[in-house]
């Protein structure tokens, strides 16, 4: 049976304020440029909310399957 890991993103319109929980600078990761990162290593997108009321922030969300080691 597959197992998965799993990690998130924080991102305010098109830039990332948090990655798995760690705050990081918003210049440093454009959000598109990071999400197709994250699918070149295997990342898949499989989840995406509104993290607030006013529509600004997102929280989404990857998966992918744990290399057996």
């Amino acid at each position: 049976m597959a197992q998965w890991e799993y990690h998130y993103i924080l991102a305010f319109n098109t830039e990332i304020d948090q990655i798995n929980d760690q705050l990081v600078q918003r210049k440093m990761h454009p959000l598109f440029e990071y999400i197709n990162q994250c699918g070149e290593e295997g990342w898949e997108m499989v989840g995406i909310c509104p993290a607030s009321e006013s529509g600004n922030y997102w929280r989404i969300l990857f998966k992918r399957e744990k290399s057996s080691q």
